[in-house]
């Protein structure tokens, strides 16, 4: 029953929107994971529901390009459609643009003083949780491989990104910015934040760690947070 819920679920993300194809990635995800794991029953009634999906979606393909002409349900501008190459450094701008975490900066300009402290910091906090993890390496590493969420979190979002890159390079849509790259950030900062937070505390510097990534956020929420509109709501 599980296997076919995500079926139905994969499904009918891709109707919503094409990028949704990632979601029968996940359930071959969960395949792969419950044969490792000895569940081979449920691995291959997850593994059906995969290939379903496939069949689903090269369905829809196949009917609109007969019905229509289209691979899509209308004709796409391209026009000015870009090369892959064009569509990979799209990406990786928008990529970039996703690395200042606590204010944006995208690329265009001269940032403003903010912007550039904050970078800074980011740097700085990132500089120094590195150095801390390497402090005892082999343990981190091992307490690493059992997080089970973060992997999944870190495949589900490479897998987002690869079929994210992959759709733009065929059909014209809307660019690669924040608002479709943002699955991608959201899922890769909660993988490593979690890496970080699960560690026993036994490990050395891995509390101090833990406090200064919450000071982190906890700043970058301060800065974003709209403090005027806020008051007015206060007082």
């Amino acid at each position: 029953m599980t296997a076919y819920a995500l079926l139905a679920s994969a499904a009918f993300m891709f109707l919503i929107r094409y990028v949704g194809f990632f979601a029968g990635g996940v359930t071959l995800l969960f395949s792969l994971i419950s044969w490792v794991e000895g569940r081979k029953s449920l691995s291959k009634h997850l593994f059906t529901a995969f290939v379903l999906n496939v069949a689903i979606v090269c369905s829809y393909v196949f009917h609109n390009h007969y019905i229509a002409g289209f691979n899509t349900d209308a004709q796409r501008l391209t026009t000015d459609m870009e090369t892959p190459i064009e569509v990979l450094w799209m990406a990786l701008k928008g990529l970039t643009v996703e690395l200042f975490l606590i204010r944006n900066y995208y690329l265009s300009g001269i940032p403003d003083a903010l912007t550039v402290a904050t970078a800074v910091l980011q740097l700085i906090v990132t500089i120094y949780i590195i150095k801390v993890m390497r402090m005892q390496s082999k343990k981190v590493i091992y307490e690493m491989k059992k997080n089970l969420l973060s992997h999944i979190a870190v495949v589900v979002a490479v897998a987002y990104l690869l079929v994210l890159v992959f759709l733009r390079s065929i059909s014209q849509f809307d660019p690669l910015n924040y608002r479709l790259l943002s699955p991608f950030t959201f899922l890769m900062l909660f993988a490593v934040v979690n890496y970080i937070v699960a560690l026993p505390d036994s490990i050395t510097g891995a509390k101090r760690t833990k406090y200064i990534i919450a000071i982190f956020f906890a700043l970058s929420l301060f800065l974003n947070l709209p403090k005027k509109f806020l008051l007015s709501q206060l007082l």
